[in-house]
């Protein structure tokens, strides 16, 4: 009687699986010329029972009216719209519309009788999906780093006459390019206007305002001023010249500074013109001529901020623009002029060449001493005067080849004051300065009668 009972049961089951297998190919076949079986769902659109072109163009006014959505980047007062459209995202119509056409249609009979069965079920719920051009997306970030991105600007000194001022660095900005591309692919899923902000991304410069005044150049340590003939033109363009290398430049401490390594070569390639030079005991054109104005110049800028010297030479002869024994000649290669920067912070040089005068300062930490020197001349040394005979001049005439000069046997001493009380006095240098003999022709040449 069991076995009976389960025969029929199974044969109950096929009848039923045969007549909804047959109701479900008749559904089919009647919504053949539909082509899009009914429950078929896009985005919340009902696509059930439209034909292919209908779906078609259903789902393309659906995406173009999704790519017009924007997103909008903002950034302190600026803001920067972008459609979908516009960042190159796009929507995969074939797919979907191939998704929509083979449901229920394709594929083994199984596979369609379980696609069927969920239509009966409810619906079929379709997604609409987004792709993206991400080398798109970033060029139009990359334009918004054109609006936003801004440098560094580097601490700076400014310095005015005998005073000097640290103006504060400021930072720059960059966007970072690749988080905001991240940003906008999160916001394109939404589907809606997003919203985020332009993240940048602070630019330090190099040089900060701390750096600056940890260097410690915060005032006028000393300076000295040297006048010239204007009208020497080659003279003056050499002072300019060697000046202008000088000028700005930094000595860190413990450093030695030396004036030809700043200065360079005195050559016509490098802007120098033929001037008077001192070479031996001699006056000659050369050139350069003039450069040892500025060397001595510097030099007893050097003495009075209280720096020890390291090098220095005396002219060969003397010259007019600094007192006596407070010169420095330099020449390439072979003379010198050093000195050491023995404070804890950085000393900066400024020449300033005037229509007739060089001035020469040097800027670093306070100097808390007065310095005084004194020139003393130990030994005037005449000059000789030389007659000589010349036969191309007239009896009773006489011509000064040269004029003489008294030579000096000089002592430079320096003493260090503070609060009025002097903490050191020494002799600095003992120069000798030869004499120039004066020379001049005498006329031997008897004049002429007939």
């Amino acid at each position: 009687m069991v076995n009976k009972f389960r025969i029929m049961l199974v044969i109950m089951l096929i009848i039923m699986l045969t007549i909804l297998v047959w109701g479900i190919m008749a559904v089919s076949w009647a919504q053949s010329e539909k082509t899009v079986i009914d429950g078929i769902i896009v985005d919340d659109m009902d696509f059930g029972g439209l034909t292919y072109q209908e779906a078609r163009e259903k789902l393309e006014a659906k995406t173009s009216q999704l790519l017009q959505k924007e997103v909008l980047l903002f950034y302190e007062n600026k803001s920067f719209v972008y459609s979908f459209k516009e960042l190159g995202v796009t929507i995969p119509i074939k797919e979907i519309l191939q998704e929509i056409i083979v449901y229920g249609h394709r594929g083994s009979l199984f596979r369609r009788i379980q696609e069927w069965w969920v239509l009966h079920a409810g619906s079929k719920k379709i997604n609409l999906s987004f792709e993206w051009d991400e080398k798109n997306i970033r060029k139009q970030v990359e334009q918004i780093a054109q609006a936003v991105d801004s440098p560094p600007k580097n601490a700076m000194r400014e310095i005015n006459g005998d005073t000097v001022e640290v103006v504060p660095h400021l930072l720059g900005q960059k966007v970072d390019v690749e988080q905001m591309v991240r940003d906008i692919i999160r916001l394109i899923p939404l589907q809606g206007r997003g919203y985020a902000p332009v993240t940048v991304i602070p630019q330090i410069p190099e040089v900060t305002t701390s750096v600056l005044r940890k260097q410690g150049v915060s005032t006028l340590m000393a300076k000295f001023i040297t006048q010239f003939n204007p009208y020497n033109k080659p003279r003056v363009e050499n002072i300019r010249v060697a000046s202008a290398q000088l000028d700005g430049t930094e000595i860190p401490p413990g450093e030695v500074f030396s004036f030809n390594d700043i200065v360079g070569p005195r050559t016509e390639e490098r802007g120098y013109e033929e001037a008077i030079i001192i070479v031996g005991n001699d006056f000659v054109p050369g050139i350069g001529g003039g450069i040892c104005q500025v060397s001595s110049t510097l030099y007893n800028g050097v003495l009075r901020a209280n720096l020890p010297v390291k090098e220095r030479r005396r002219h060969s002869l003397l010259i007019n623009y600094v007192p006596l024994g407070l010169d420095a000649t330099v020449a390439y290669d072979y003379i010198d002029f050093k000195f050491l920067n023995n404070t804890d912070g950085y000393i900066i040089l400024k020449a300033e060449v005037a229509e007739d005068s060089l001035t020469i300062r040097l800027f670093g930490r306070p100097v808390d001493v007065e310095v005084k020197l004194k020139s003393i001349v130990e030994r005037k040394i005449p000059y000789q005067t030389i007659v000589k005979e010349d036969p191309g001049i007239l009896q009773g005439k006489t011509f000064t080849e040269q004029k003489g000069t008294n030579g000096y046997h000089v002592r430079v001493e320096k003493s260090v004051i503070k609060d009025g009380a002097a903490l050191s006095t020494e002799v600095i240098s003992e120069d000798r300065y030869p004499a120039k003999n004066e020379i001049i022709r005498v006329g031997t040449k008897e004049e002429d009668t007939k």
